[in-house]
């Protein structure tokens, strides 16, 4: 069953938190009142249906729409990112109200931990693995092959599930788990080969992994989840105040590193380097600072690296974090290369704490001194007598003085306790020289780079300098970018399928894709989707950037967005809105219109 307020309704809830107006004349459909308006997801034309007197909402009519529904509960958490207790929160309600929340509304799986029934029959589960690995060749040789020792393996609880009778995995009824057929798609809950790993939040089991042995066929996924497991951080509970955090993707990195340098940060694994969520880094900013140990993947054929993509998000969520790679693929892949998983980890907590100093350091600035414009009195040019020796040097400029002692004789701008030092040796440089001179080893992008020294009370001076070579810099960038439309995510040219493709939904909720069967032109593109590499066209002309299309309808703050670079304007082209053709064409009809001018320079250079 749904969620009703008791503070506010599920239409003003969607009003309030989407900044979209529900209006109109609601319509009954079987008995119970409906209201139509703009889907808050994709943008779609009187498509979004809320029902107050149920406290749910659809986005599904007429074989279309983006499939988003649920209650107060799901839009809060969907839309909003907020977590299930902040959810209830926002709607006046007390979680031990709502009882098991899970057994009846299956959309809501993902907020809070599973049921009750499910975490009883997961610990029975768990204990059995334990049991068995004690006794499994298989299990232990792979966890010592992978430098687990057995205290680890113990403080873990992790375990071994074998294969059941004739090779096949064994199963159990949904219901001993607390699950429906409705809820999962499944008919059973299946359990495969190999070692088990559980994962617990506030000494709860949330997630049960298994990590398969046997069986594995080319792009298999070696690590399944038991059906009803919810995403959460692996060692979610070993987080602590003022502690530092190192965040992998595997929960066996995780195991691996607190084994080795448990005392020096507390691990904790998400599950993979696309995984993460708004109340995981709110736990992590608990900690002192986070190293962000996403894998050391190498490029795909885009040349993304997805640990790299994964780590950008936790950098942008984390207030205080760093990318800090690991030195193999990942932690474990170094720990069985020999490598020393404690130094690695210090290294990483000196580096931080070094870019934290450098920060706060004060870094002057070379001041010119002003001009003299009185006029000088000409005088005799004195008579100085050739020096007999390196100390007979008598110089009008101070000199450095640790340089003067390398016999390098050295401007010295910078005094300290009546010596004078240049930017090399003044001692307040030191960390940030030592900080310079480790990045530019460590980086060949940096060994080139220019070096510059300002004062603390010059900072906005600063800000603004960097922030013009920036923008002129930027701009040259897109200048660069434009040009003719080249396939980045779509095949090259020349292609004999036209790239788009058609996308609906069946009457059973399921969508499909049907991909266009037309003959090719000498743009790639069909006959018919020609306005796809029209837009595309554009893309190439503006550099590809974020733009905001308002919607055709009377509330004017309404936008869609086509996201920045070209993959996604690709997919945007070709795959969003093929079906709709209309919102192609007012999307290029806006482009034309907003950025008539930089079309106008275009057509200039190309005169």
């Amino acid at each position: 069953m749904a969620v009703l307020s008791p503070c506010i309704d599920i239409t003003a809830l969607i009003e309030k938190f989407a900044g979209i107006r529900i209006v109109g004349k609601p319509v009954r459909v079987h008995g119970v009142l409906e209201y139509h308006s703009n889907c808050p997801w994709c943008g779609g034309d009187d498509r979004f249906i809320t029902r107050p007197g149920q406290g749910t909402y659809s986005c599904q009519i007429r074989a279309s729409g983006c499939n988003e529904r649920g209650d107060m509960i799901t839009f809060l958490r969907r839309y909003c990112d907020m977590t299930f207790w902040e959810a209830c929160e926002e709607l006046g309600i007390e979680p031990d109200e709502l009882g098991d929340y899970t057994r009846h509304y299956s959309s809501a799986q993902a907020y809070g931990s599973p049921s009750k029934e499910w975490q009883e029959r997961g610990e029975l589960m768990v204990a059995k693995a334990q049991t068995v690995l004690s006794r499994s060749a298989d299990g232990l040789t792979y966890l010592r092959a992978r430098r687990v020792v057995d205290g680890t393996i113990l403080d873990k609880g992790l375990g071994y599930i074998p294969l059941g009778p004739g090779g096949r995995w064994h199963s159990s009824p949904l219901d001993e788990w607390g699950l429906t057929a409705e809820e999962t798609g499944k008919d059973r809950v299946w359990q495969p080969e190999g070692v088990l790993i559980p994962w617990y939040v506030g000494g709860k089991l949330w997630k049960i992994d298994i990590r398969r042995l046997t069986g594995l066929k080319e792009d298999d996924p070696k690590i399944l989840s038991i059906t009803g497991s919810v995403d959460c951080l692996y060692n979610h509970d070993a987080v602590a105040p003022g502690k530092p955090v190192v965040v992998c993707e595997s929960a066996l990195c995780a195991i691996t590193g607190e084994q080795e340098a448990g005392d020096l940060a507390a691990f904790v694994a998400t599950g993979g380097s696309g995984k993460h969520r708004s109340s995981w880094a709110k736990h992590l900013e608990q900690a002192s600072f986070v190293l962000v140990a996403l894998d050391n993947d190498d490029p795909d054929e885009k040349g993304v690296r997805p640990g790299d993509e994964g780590a950008l998000w936790w950098e942008e969520n984390l207030s205080r974090s760093i990318r800090w790679l690991p030195w193999q693929k990942d932690i474990n892949d170094m720990l069985r290369a020999g490598c020393d998983i404690r130094e690695w980890v210090q290294d990483g907590i000196d580096f931080y704490k070094a870019l934290e100093e450098a920060k706060n350091a004060p870094v002057p600035v070379w001041v010119e001194e002003e001009s003299i414009t009185d006029p000088v009195p000409v005088v005799a040019d004195p008579v100085i007598e050739d020096p007999t020796s390196f100390d007979d040097l008598i110089i009008g400029i101070p000199s450095c003085s640790a340089c003067l002692d390398l016999r390098i004789d050295t401007p010295a701008p910078y005094e300290l306790e009546d010596n004078m030092y240049c930017a090399e040796h003044y001692p307040p440089f030191q960390p940030l020289n030592s900080l310079v001179a480790k990045v530019q080893q460590d980086s060949t992008a940096f060994r080139s780079a220019e070096i510059e020294y300002w004062r603390a009370e010059d900072g906005k001076q600063m800000r603004e300098s960097i922030l013009n070579r920036y923008v002129a810099e930027y701009q040259q960038e897109i200048e660069e970018q434009r040009g003719d439309y080249t396939p980045v995510s779509l095949p090259f040219l020349p292609r004999k399928a036209c790239p788009c493709k058609t996308l609906g939904w069946n009457k059973d909720g399921s969508q499909f894709k049907h991909p266009c069967r037309h003959r090719t032109e000498d743009s790639g593109f069909c006959a018919e989707h020609q306005l796809a590499y029209e837009f595309l066209q554009i893309g190439a002309i503006l550099g590809y950037l974020e733009v905001q299309v308002p919607f055709k309808r009377k509330w004017e703050t309404l936008h869609r967005t086509i996201h920045s670079g070209v993959t996604c304007w690709e997919e945007r082209a070709c795959i969003s809105h093929t079906d709709r053709p209309q919102v192609l064409k007012e999307d290029v009809a806006y482009l034309r219109r907003e950025f008539a001018s930089q079309f106008g320079e275009v057509s200039k250079k190309a005169g």
